[in-house]
């Protein structure tokens, strides 16, 4: 990444939404970037594994 980058849409949070959001952003070919401040995407997913998400795309 450049120092100064021009990017269509900035999403915070790599929870289930901005996750959505950055791959929705990705399929109407806009240049994304995608902020989290924790190594790992996912958001409340990680804390609980073992339930199925029923209201976000590709996570069940």
């Amino acid at each position: 990444m450049k120092l100064k980058e021009i990017f269509d849409v900035s999403i915070i949070g790599g929870g289930p939404a901005g996750l959505f959001s950055t791959f929705y952003s990705g399929c109407r070919e806009m240049k994304v970037k995608l902020i989290e401040y924790h190594s790992v995407l996912g958001g409340k997913l990680n804390i609980y594994p073992e339930k199925l998400v029923w209201d976000e795309r590709n996570f069940n």
